[in-house]
């Protein structure tokens, strides 16, 4: 018998000729690592971004109001540096 490739090699071997497929591979690739360490990239650091209070949320539109922002007296935290990135950092401010 001859010699006998896997599938997946022959694959890889006609994508490695094809330029367009190796450079969607690399977007895909790219896309991926975005998707997965976005946060760690672009921190989102705006304070109270989803913070919905019931008294604010529930005037009507263009309502305007001063927010006094004071420390959060609570600063020590349990979890984990990789628990944090999963379920968010405290707020420095209350």
């Amino acid at each position: 018998m001859a010699n006998q490739e896997s599938l997946s090699s022959i694959v890889w071997q006609k994508l490695r000729k094809r330029g367009s497929a190796m450079l969607g591979l690399g977007l895909i690739v790219v896309s991926i690592f975005l998707a997965i360490f976005a946060y760690l990239i672009i921190p989102e650091n705006t304070p109270n971004a989803n913070r919905q209070l019931p008294e604010i949320a529930l005037q009507p539109p263009l309502f305007n109001t001063d927010c006094i922002k004071y420390q959060n007296a609570a600063t020590g935290s349990d979890k984990s540096w990789l628990a944090s990135v999963f379920t968010g950092f405290e707020s420095e401010d209350e």
